[in-house]
This record gives structure tokens, sequence and C-alpha cells, in this order.
């Protein structure tokens, strides 16, 4: 189901306006830790995305674009996926790159359905909720076992929540 909440007067648009503009500061300080801690130029990593369980992508390994200069007393290739580096946990340096990568901000899909306080203990498998927000307006999807009780929430067609984020044109 999805959803807008344009009142920017109700407590529930605040709160998760500010959950959100907490979510992308935390992203752009994670990705300056790891320039800051990273030297090498990485193509993509794997890890957890955003909008999912965790609400910040948090990267875990990587496909640097120059692997030959990789210290490999730091990283470990893994070894099904070629070209692909984690911390090596056998040397101190590498413990410290995990410690570093563990120590980024997430937050927790949970926290918004908790925040819209939407029971989802004992229903079984669910969608995590999305939030974005599109301007002034707030969007929210969530899976079809929630419906928010709290006032401010507007049910929209998909096609208005696709709009609204200008994925597809008005």
């Amino acid at each position: 189901m999805y959803y807008k909440i344009t009142n920017q007067n109700c407590a529930i648009y605040k709160s998760l306006r500010a959950q959100r503009e907490m979510e992308l500061s935390a992203k752009d300080e994670n990705e300056k830790i790891l320039k800051e801690h990273i030297p090498y130029t990485y193509e993509r990593y794997a890890g957890y995305s955003n909008q999912g369980a965790r609400r910040v992508t948090i990267p875990i390994g990587f496909y640097f674009i120059d692997p030959e200069k990789v210290n490999a007393n730091i990283w470990k290739e893994d070894k099904k996926r070629k070209g692909l580096f984690y911390p090596s946990k056998k040397s101190k340096e590498g413990r410290e790159m995990q410690h570093i990568l563990d120590s980024l901000k997430s937050f927790s899909a949970f926290k918004l359905l908790d925040m819209m306080n939407i029971e989802y203990t004992g229903i079984g498998n669910f969608s995590t909720p999305f939030l974005e927000l599109a301007g002034d307006t707030l969007i929210i999807v969530l899976d079809d076992k929630f419906e928010p009780k709290i006032k401010g929430f507007i049910e929209i067609t998909r096609k208005e929540a696709l709009k609204l984020l200008e994925f597809i044109e008005s």
C-alpha cells in the first residue's frame, strides 16, 4: 500500500521526516568514513542495501578497481567471488578495518514500524517499509498486511507515488 503525508504540522510527519533526514545524514557520514579509511577506488561493494531491514547501506566487501594494489595484510579476496575483498581478520589492520565497517551508522526498518505504531510480531513474513522524501511530501510504502492507524496518512496509487518520487513523468 502506498501512502503520502503532506501535513507538515502533524507529529508523525515531523518524526518520520526527522528519521529520514538522520538516515540520509548517516549515509553521508558513512561515505566520508569509507573515503578516509579506504585508500583504494572501488566500483561497487557487497553489503546491506538501504530501504530494506537496514535503512542505510552498509558495505561489507569491496570490488576494487585496481585489486593488485590492495594491501593483502588488510584485505583478503573472496574465494568464490573473484575481485571481492573483505577485511582480513587474521591481521590487526584487517580487524581494525572490520571494526570501522562495523561502526558505520544504520537504522532498523522495525523502528519505522514502531514509529507508525504498527504491530508486526506474529504476522509471519512481510515486506519492510519504504520511506522517502519527495520535496515536502513523505512517501511511505507498507506491506499489505499493515494499515496505519495514525491520522495523516493519505492512501495513494503506485503511479502517484512514482510521480512524486520522479521515477515517471507527470
